[in-house]
Protein backbone atom coordinates (compact mmCIF):
# COMPACT_ATOMS: atom_id res chain seq x y z
CA UNK A 1 0.00 0.00 0.00
CA UNK A 2 2.80 2.89 1.21
CA UNK A 3 4.57 1.65 -2.20
CA UNK A 4 1.25 2.21 -4.23
CA UNK A 5 0.71 5.50 -2.42
CA UNK A 6 4.14 7.08 -3.19
CA UNK A 7 4.17 6.04 -6.72
CA UNK A 8 3.95 9.09 -9.30
CA UNK A 9 5.11 8.15 -12.68
CA UNK A 10 6.37 11.28 -13.91
CA UNK A 11 8.82 11.69 -10.78
CA UNK A 12 11.52 9.63 -10.74
CA UNK A 13 12.68 9.70 -6.96
CA UNK A 14 8.97 8.88 -5.57
CA UNK A 15 9.38 5.70 -8.52
CA UNK A 16 12.53 4.96 -6.67
CA UNK A 17 11.37 5.35 -3.35
CA UNK A 18 8.31 2.67 -3.92
CA UNK A 19 10.40 0.84 -5.37
CA UNK A 20 12.73 0.78 -2.12
CA UNK A 21 9.54 0.02 -0.58
CA UNK A 22 8.91 -3.10 -2.38
CA UNK A 23 12.21 -4.38 -2.35
CA UNK A 24 12.39 -3.75 1.71
CA UNK A 25 9.20 -6.05 1.85
CA UNK A 26 10.92 -8.92 -0.24
CA UNK A 27 14.22 -8.25 2.14
CA UNK A 28 11.43 -8.88 5.06
CA UNK A 29 10.44 -12.00 3.37
CA UNK A 30 13.86 -13.66 3.19
CA UNK A 31 14.61 -12.72 -0.44
CA UNK A 32 18.06 -11.17 -1.22
CA UNK A 33 17.49 -9.48 -4.27
CA UNK A 34 20.61 -9.29 -6.39
CA UNK A 35 21.41 -7.04 -9.54
CA UNK A 36 20.97 -9.85 -11.98
CA UNK A 37 16.76 -10.36 -10.96
CA UNK A 38 17.60 -14.20 -9.87
CA UNK A 39 16.34 -15.95 -6.39
CA UNK A 40 17.58 -18.82 -4.79
CA UNK A 41 16.11 -22.19 -5.74
CA UNK A 42 15.29 -23.17 -1.72
CA UNK A 43 13.04 -20.55 -0.33
CA UNK A 44 11.75 -21.12 3.20
CA UNK A 45 9.79 -18.71 5.25
CA UNK A 46 10.78 -17.16 8.26
CA UNK A 47 10.13 -19.67 11.32
CA UNK A 48 6.94 -17.51 12.53
CA UNK A 49 5.36 -18.00 9.27
CA UNK A 50 3.33 -20.74 8.15
CA UNK A 51 4.25 -22.57 4.27
CA UNK A 52 0.45 -21.21 3.36
CA UNK A 53 0.93 -18.00 4.31
CA UNK A 54 4.71 -17.26 2.97
CA UNK A 55 3.43 -18.15 -0.05
CA UNK A 56 0.82 -15.62 -0.19
CA UNK A 57 2.70 -12.99 1.07
CA UNK A 58 5.28 -13.76 -1.50
CA UNK A 59 2.28 -13.65 -4.34
CA UNK A 60 1.26 -10.53 -2.90
CA UNK A 61 4.31 -8.89 -3.09
CA UNK A 62 4.47 -10.02 -6.70
CA UNK A 63 1.39 -8.52 -7.74
CA UNK A 64 2.25 -5.56 -6.06
CA UNK A 65 5.53 -4.91 -8.23
CA UNK A 66 3.64 -6.21 -11.36
CA UNK A 67 1.02 -3.35 -10.34
CA UNK A 68 3.46 -1.03 -9.62
CA UNK A 69 5.10 -1.78 -13.33
CA UNK A 70 1.93 -1.82 -14.96
CA UNK A 71 1.19 1.72 -13.99
CA UNK A 72 4.64 2.45 -15.26
CA UNK A 73 3.64 1.19 -18.73
CA UNK A 74 0.68 2.85 -18.66
CA UNK A 75 2.30 6.19 -18.66
CA UNK A 76 4.97 5.28 -20.75
CA UNK A 77 7.91 5.29 -18.51
CA UNK A 78 8.72 1.85 -19.92
CA UNK A 79 12.49 2.17 -18.42
CA UNK A 80 11.22 2.36 -14.71
CA UNK A 81 8.39 0.03 -15.32
CA UNK A 82 11.27 -2.78 -16.53
CA UNK A 83 12.54 -2.06 -13.32
CA UNK A 84 9.50 -3.50 -11.06
CA UNK A 85 8.42 -6.47 -13.83
CA UNK A 86 11.99 -8.08 -13.66
CA UNK A 87 11.12 -8.51 -10.03
CA UNK A 88 7.45 -9.17 -10.20
CA UNK A 89 7.45 -11.93 -12.60
CA UNK A 90 9.78 -14.63 -11.36
CA UNK A 91 8.47 -13.61 -7.62
CA UNK A 92 5.35 -14.54 -9.03
CA UNK A 93 6.33 -18.08 -10.59
CA UNK A 94 8.15 -18.29 -7.32
CA UNK A 95 4.65 -17.79 -5.04
CA UNK A 96 2.88 -20.69 -7.77
CA UNK A 97 5.96 -23.22 -7.06
CA UNK A 98 5.43 -22.58 -3.27
CA UNK A 99 1.46 -22.73 -3.41
CA UNK A 100 1.98 -25.89 -5.09
CA UNK A 101 4.36 -27.30 -2.51
CA UNK A 102 1.63 -26.35 0.46
CA UNK A 103 -1.13 -28.13 -1.91
CA UNK A 104 0.88 -31.19 -2.31
CA UNK A 105 1.79 -31.63 1.36
CA UNK A 106 -1.68 -31.42 2.08
CA UNK A 107 -4.08 -32.50 -0.51
CA UNK A 108 -6.92 -33.53 2.17
CA UNK A 109 -7.21 -30.99 4.83
CA UNK A 110 -11.24 -29.98 4.64
CA UNK A 111 -10.15 -27.26 7.50
CA UNK A 112 -7.20 -25.78 5.48
CA UNK A 113 -9.20 -25.63 2.75
CA UNK A 114 -11.84 -23.87 4.29
CA UNK A 115 -9.42 -21.22 6.04
CA UNK A 116 -8.97 -20.01 3.11
CA UNK A 117 -11.08 -17.50 1.47
CA UNK A 118 -12.71 -17.47 -1.97
CA UNK A 119 -10.89 -13.71 -2.45
CA UNK A 120 -7.10 -15.77 -1.67
CA UNK A 121 -8.55 -18.40 -4.10
CA UNK A 122 -9.27 -15.57 -6.71
CA UNK A 123 -5.66 -14.07 -6.04
CA UNK A 124 -4.09 -17.96 -6.85
CA UNK A 125 -6.03 -18.24 -9.70
CA UNK A 126 -5.40 -14.79 -11.32
CA UNK A 127 -1.68 -15.23 -10.96
CA UNK A 128 -1.81 -18.42 -12.48
CA UNK A 129 -3.76 -17.26 -15.65
CA UNK A 130 -2.03 -13.90 -16.09
CA UNK A 131 1.96 -14.93 -15.39
CA UNK A 132 2.50 -15.45 -18.64
CA UNK A 133 1.01 -12.08 -19.46
CA UNK A 134 3.19 -10.59 -17.17
CA UNK A 135 6.11 -11.67 -18.20
CA UNK A 136 4.61 -10.63 -22.00
CA UNK A 137 4.46 -7.19 -20.69
CA UNK A 138 8.06 -7.09 -19.49
CA UNK A 139 9.21 -8.35 -23.03
CA UNK A 140 7.14 -5.72 -24.46
CA UNK A 141 8.24 -3.04 -22.11
CA UNK A 142 11.70 -3.74 -22.95
CA UNK A 143 10.81 -3.71 -26.69
CA UNK A 144 9.70 -0.31 -26.53
CA UNK A 145 13.25 0.75 -25.56
CA UNK A 146 14.68 -1.34 -27.66
CA UNK A 147 16.87 -3.52 -25.36
CA UNK A 148 17.76 -6.17 -27.64
CA UNK A 149 19.52 -7.96 -25.18
CA UNK A 150 16.16 -8.68 -23.45
CA UNK A 151 16.13 -12.35 -24.60
CA UNK A 152 19.19 -13.11 -22.95
CA UNK A 153 18.22 -11.19 -20.07
CA UNK A 154 14.59 -12.92 -20.22
CA UNK A 155 15.74 -16.53 -20.84
CA UNK A 156 17.76 -16.39 -17.55
CA UNK A 157 14.52 -15.16 -15.73
CA UNK A 158 12.98 -18.08 -16.95
CA UNK A 159 15.06 -20.54 -15.48
CA UNK A 160 12.52 -20.28 -11.86
CA UNK A 161 9.27 -20.43 -13.56
CA UNK A 162 7.79 -23.62 -13.78
CA UNK A 163 6.91 -24.65 -17.71
CA UNK A 164 3.10 -25.16 -16.93
CA UNK A 165 2.99 -21.46 -15.87
CA UNK A 166 4.89 -19.84 -18.53
CA UNK A 167 2.73 -22.04 -21.93
CA UNK A 168 -0.97 -21.52 -19.60
CA UNK A 169 -2.71 -20.00 -22.24
CA UNK A 170 -1.86 -20.14 -25.98
CA UNK A 171 0.90 -17.33 -27.81
CA UNK A 172 -1.17 -14.65 -29.15
CA UNK A 173 0.62 -12.05 -32.00
CA UNK A 174 1.03 -9.88 -29.75
CA UNK A 175 3.52 -12.76 -28.33
CA UNK A 176 4.71 -14.06 -31.02
CA UNK A 177 5.75 -10.48 -32.31
CA UNK A 178 7.68 -9.13 -29.10
CA UNK A 179 9.27 -12.96 -29.16
CA UNK A 180 10.18 -12.73 -33.00
CA UNK A 181 11.77 -9.26 -32.25
CA UNK A 182 13.68 -10.08 -29.00
CA UNK A 183 14.78 -13.75 -29.98
CA UNK A 184 15.84 -12.15 -34.05
CA UNK A 185 16.75 -8.97 -33.44
CA UNK A 186 13.98 -7.51 -36.07
CA UNK A 187 14.34 -3.65 -36.65
CA UNK A 188 10.85 -2.24 -35.16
Amino acid sequence: MLARTTLVPNNPVLTDAAYDLLFRAARLLGFQLTSNHEYPDKISPPPSVTDGAFANFVRCLSGAFHSLGGTLYQAEKYGSAIRFLRRGCPLGAIALRLHRSCDSRTPGDAQGQQKVGSKETEGWGQLRDQLSRRWELLGVSCSKIGDRQVSQNLNSLFVTVPEPFVSHRGPTKLSLNVLARMSFHVPS
